[in-house]
């Protein structure tokens, strides 16, 4: 077989190469990072602070497509960004407290700050309320590519946290994040979907409907600071996508912003089969997702 050894072991040279591969992808990033903060120096260079900052929340259910928006956001000289991942401003990937929020917005020189608390989706209600001027950006992608998403990248972790939910026990360590923001009646309305046959697909789907229910039970569907946007629509019309986000948060648009957005990732996904009944609740809910973000 191919890539392995006359006794069945792994190709080291392989192996070596594609984690020299990803090394270097890594290396790239960072470097790609240092020029865009070095830019962002010096566009800002002898500049006033400015007089207003406007503060951005991107949130949503993991695996929808919230990295392309802080990454492209990101990419505005007006902007400065704090993924999940920057110290300072989270901790376990939950977002710090409210004064630590603050003091970070008021050091940075940018118009425009925007963090990606979405750990902390089931509270953007609550971030919103933190500082004057802020505003929030709910993405949200097909229930069936974020299933098959998830899948690949935790596993079958939604299906064994789904199950000790629904129980009420387990401990998940930093991930307990997982058990917020769900009230009895909708965990009562999964439980006749937890049938002994449920895949770790169908439980990334059923977590996918409990993470975007919280945009409804947080009444976020009435708020005027809070704007719906659909991965679909993010990578097949990038630039009137984005230009109306940048509108929304107040920062100028360039088509310069989006021009490596492509629309591939929408293969990824199709194929996932669900339950009836999961299909059927999931559906209803992207319908739901859907008639916000045509608002």
């Amino acid at each position: 077989m191919m890539g392995m050894t006359a006794t069945g072991t792994p190709n080291r040279w392989l192996l070596r190469l594609k984690a020299t591969g990803s090394l270097l992808k890594r290396i790239g990033v960072e470097v790609d990072a240092m020029r865009l903060r070095r830019a962002k120096a010096r566009y800002r260079a002898g500049q006033p602070m400015p007089a207003k900052k406007t503060i951005v929340y991107v949130v949503g259910c993991q695996r929808s497509g919230t990295d392309m928006s802080v990454d492209l956001l990101g990419r505005s000289m007006e902007v400065d960004v704090f993924n999940e991942d920057h110290g300072a401003a989270f901790a376990k990937c939950r977002l710090r407290s409210r004064d630590t929020v603050w003091q970070l917005v008021v050091r940075s020189t940018a118009a425009t700050i925007v963090f990606k608390p979405i750990c902390d989706s089931h509270r953007a209600g609550e971030l919103l309320l933190w500082h004057p001027r802020s505003k929030g950006i709910w993405v949200y992608r097909d229930f069936h590519a974020v299933a098959s998403s998830t899948v690949v990248k935790w596993g079958d972790a939604n299906l064994r946290h789904l199950v000790q939910l629904l129980d009420g026990g387990g401990d998940w360590g930093w991930s307990q994040w997982n058990r917020e923001g769900y009230d009895a009646g909708a965990l009562n309305e999964l439980r006749p979907l937890m049938t002994e046959s449920l895949t770790p697909r169908e439980a990334a789907a059923l977590y996918w409907y409990l993470r975007n229910l919280t945009f409804f039970s947080q009444q976020l569907d009435q708020c005027e600071d809070m704007k719906v946007f659909r991965y679909r629509d993010l990578v097949t019309k990038p630039h009137e996508t984005f230009a109306k986000m940048c509108a929304f948060v107040g920062v100028a648009y360039s088509e310069q912003l989006a021009s490596s957005v492509h629309a591939r990732s929408l293969l990824k996904g199709t194929h996932v089969n669900l339950s009836g009944p999961i299909e059927t609740i999931c559906e209803q809910m992207l319908c739901r997702l859907d008639a916000e973000a045509s608002k």
